[in-house]
C-alpha cells in the first residue's frame, strides 16, 4: 500500500475552529507521529515526501484570525494560498467571502481542502496541485498570497521565495504565519537583499506546541 493510500485509509478526526465569521469544521488526521514511524525509506522516497500536510498545525488558525479582523475588503480579494495542508486557513478565509485558491504539492491535500471547504458551504474556491520549484501560472488576478507554517526544512525556502518573489513583483501583498522553527530568518534575509519590506505585524505566545510563539510577518514590495 502506498504511503497516501495509508494515510487515507486513517479514518479523520474533525475540529471546531471559530472566527468572528462563523465557526468552521475541519477534517484532519492525528496521526502524524505513527505514519511517520511506520515510513518506508522508498516511501519517503528521494523527494522527501514528509506528510506535514495531513494534521492542523496552531499558526494556520492564527493567520487566519488576524487577517479576518484586520485586512480590509478581504471579502473583494482573491487569495492564494500555499501549502495549504488541511485547508483550515483557506477555508476560515472563504467565509469572509473572499475567493481562495487552495495550493499544495501533495494530491491528497488538496482533496482534502476541498473536502473541508464544501463541507464548510465555501462556493467560489478552486484548488491546484503545484510544486514551488516550477510553480505554474495563475490565469487571474491574485491580491493576496498566504502560507502558515510551511518552512519545515531548510530545502524549502529558495523554492518559497522563488514563488512569492513573483507575486511581490506584481505588488501583491504576501502575509505568513510562523512559530520560529529556525529557516524563517533565512528566508527573511533573502527578502531583505532583494529590497523586499518584512514587517513582523502580529505574535501569539503558544503554549501548546514546543514553537511557543507564533508570528505573523507583513511582505511587501518597495515601490522604486
Amino acid at each position: 500500500m502506498s504511503l497516501c493510500n495509508k494515510i487515507k485509509s486513517i479514518p479523520l478526526k474533525s475540529r471546531v475552529f471559530s472566527f468572528k465569521t462563523k465557526d468552521i469544521t475541519i477534517n484532519y488526521t492525528d496521526s502524524i507521529d505513527s505514519i511517520v514511524n511506520e515510513m518506508t525509506q522508498e516511501e519517503f522516497g528521494e523527494d522527501e515526501r514528509f506528510p506535514y500536510y495531513i494534521t492542523i498545525w496552531d499558526s494556520g488558525p492564527v493567520l487566519a484570525t488576524w487577517l479576518i479582523e484586520n485586512i480590509e475588503n478581504i471579502d473583494t480579494m482573491t487569495i492564494l494560498e500555499l501549502g495549504s495542508g488541511t485547508g483550515v486557513t483557506g477555508v476560515a478565509l472563504a467565509t469572509a467571502g473572499c475567493r481562495l485558491i487552495f495550493t499544495d504539492y501533495e494530491e491528497y491535500s488538496v482533496e482534502l481542502c476541498a473536502r473541508n471547504a464544501i463541507q464548510n458551504g465555501i462556493k467560489n474556491y478552486d484548488c491546484l496541485t503545484a510544486d514551488w520549484r516550477n510553480f505554474p501560472d495563475i490565469d487571474e488576478k491574485i491580491d493576496m498570497v498566504v502560507c502558515s507554517d510551511v518552512l519545515y526544512e531548510e530545502k524549502q525556502v529558495i523554492p518559497l521565495y522563488s514563488v512569492i518573489k513573483k507575486y511581490l513583483k506584481l505588488n501583491t501583498a504576501v502575509y505568513i504565519s510562523d512559530p520560529q522553527r529556525g529557516h524563517i530568518n533565512t528566508f527573511i534575509d533573502l527578502l531583505q537583499k532583494d529590497n523586499f519590506s518584512v514587517k513582523p505585524v502580529y505574535q501569539k505566545i503558544n503554549g501548546v506546541t514546543p514553537f511557543k510563539t507564533i508570528t505573523i510577518y507583513e511582505i511587501k514590495n518597495i515601490p522604486a
